[in-house]
């Protein structure tokens, strides 16, 4: 699950930046420079992460397939807006829409527009999956967060657990 997005190669951008690197630094250098900082502020996450799927999933023709998640109580919520904020600190990658960020799981990326009716189907198969995972599954727990680096959506790459 995607907790931070941390600096973002495409686009570069200030609000997917850090604030104190510039804008030509190579992504190399500054997935380092964030890396050490991350292991120098030793950030604390209290484990698991509990979380459960969202019953609002709306999946869109285009868009990542992603199965979208809630924090599963008040608790768990203020504990990732927590970890999300110092991680902001750390990293001086802005957090733009704290409040309305989507946690989610990318499953997989469409390779051609679906028709109408394909549209439809896909959406009530996702979403009578999505209900299924739901009620078989109230409480999905994940471990200590990553830091982690990509090149392309094929593959994540961990570079350290956030412990």
């Amino acid at each position: 699950m995607t907790i931070f997005g941390g600096a973002n190669d495409k686009p570069r951008e200030r609000k997917s930046w850090p604030g104190d690197l510039p804008l030509t630094m190579p992504i190399e250098r500054c997935t380092k420079i964030l890396a050490e900082r991350l292991k120098a502020s030793r950030l604390k996450c209290e484990l698991p992460i509990r979380m459960k799927v969202d019953p609002s999933q709306d999946p869109t023709n285009g868009a990542p397939l992603t199965l979208r998640l809630l924090p599963f109580d008040e608790a768990e919520r203020s504990k990732l807006a927590d970890l999300r904020t110092a991680i902001s600190d750390v990293t001086k990658v802005p957090i733009p829409t704290p409040d309305t960020y989507r946690f989610h799981i990318s499953l997989g990326y469409f390779v051609a527009w679906l028709t109408a009716a394909e549209q439809v189907t896909f959406a009530r198969t996702f979403n009578r999956w999505a209900q299924q995972l739901a009620s078989k599954s109230p409480m999905i727990t994940l471990g200590a967060p990553e830091f982690c680096s990509f090149d392309d959506m094929f593959a994540f790459h961990r570079i350290m657990y956030l412990d």
